[in-house]
């Protein structure tokens, strides 16, 4: 189901030539796995969204936008990273509780907090995670109840982000705690109105299991509850493409298809074309 932290390591250190790494349903060549992420001593999960094919006959953008994880910890060699991006903003999209607890380190890049707390979202997973006897099961409805919520639960946020790639406030970066529920729904979405195929959006999302790897091992060490099986919290520390699915058939339940969707966010023609113009190589 997932690259191990040994291939992971041997990509970085460039020795991959023709190795794949297999995810829960799509195998990427390790070469763009290494193109892709951008490595930080403290945070995770941090990718540049660029280079996917479209239907449109122009690829995205490399260095224009990027996905994390939460940037509470980064340091000094980090902020020299990301200063190299360029980046013009950063929208963090966690709850208010996560920020209160941990948060981000400021060095003069201006933040955007935008933040949908999960109380209000279609599952309460804190509470899930809490229950005297939580079971995997449980765990997985949770998630999957939380990704048919997300693009509704997340709209002004989800659309403030496409509001400023209209407006050309790039390069950006977007994050939540681990870069794969909140981030990866937003950049499903996002690649989805570049034009990218459905099968290249899923494996971009299911990436996140390749670089969250070493964190669940972390969570199995140092967090989780000793009392409850370690299996029980594989579908909150992980994806799934049964995940990303369950959020494009409630939209297309909802809405018809994502262009009825992008309607519904108040995304016009023209932002929509602003958008693909910022993020895709000209013709």
């Amino acid at each position: 189901m997932l690259c191990t932290s040994t291939l992971a390591a041997t990509a970085a250190a460039g020795q991959g030539e023709g190795m794949e790494c297999k995810t829960n349903r799509v195998r990427l060549p390790i070469g763009e796995l290494v193109d892709r992420h951008i490595h930080l001593e403290r945070a995770s999960n941090v990718r540049d969204l660029g280079g996917y094919a479209t239907r449109f006959g122009r690829t995205v953008r490399w260095g224009r936008l990027f996905r994390a994880g939460e940037l509470a910890k980064i340091t000094d060699v980090d902020i020299a990273t990301l200063e190299a991006l360029d980046l013009r903003l950063i929208y963090d999209l966690r709850t208010s509780i996560e920020r209160e607890r941990r948060p981000a380190r400021s060095w003069g890049l201006q933040i955007r907090r935008l933040a949908r707390d999960y109380r209000h979202s279609g599952a309460d997973l804190p509470a899930l995670a809490a229950a005297a006897t939580p079971t995997a099961a449980d765990m997985r409805d949770g998630m999957l109840a939380l990704y048919r919520a997300l693009p509704f639960d997340q709209a002004d946020a989800f659309k403030s982000i496409f509001q400023a790639a209209a407006a050309g406030e790039l390069p950006l970066l977007f994050n939540c705690a681990g870069g794969k529920d909140r981030t990866g729904a937003l950049a499903a979405l996002m690649l989805d109105l570049l034009g990218v195929a459905r099968a290249d959006i899923m494996a971009d999302y299911l990436l996140s299991n390749v670089y969250l790897d070493a964190g669940r091992h972390r969570f199995h060490n140092h967090v989780a509850r000793p009392d409850v099986d370690p299996a029980v919290w594989e579908p909150m520390l992980t994806v799934d493409a049964a995940y990303l699915d369950a959020m494009f058939a409630a939209i297309e339940e909802t809405h018809g298809d994502l262009a009825g969707y992008f309607g519904w966010l108040g995304l016009g023609d023209a932002e929509i074309n602003a958008i693909r113009t910022h993020l895709l190589e000209p013709e």
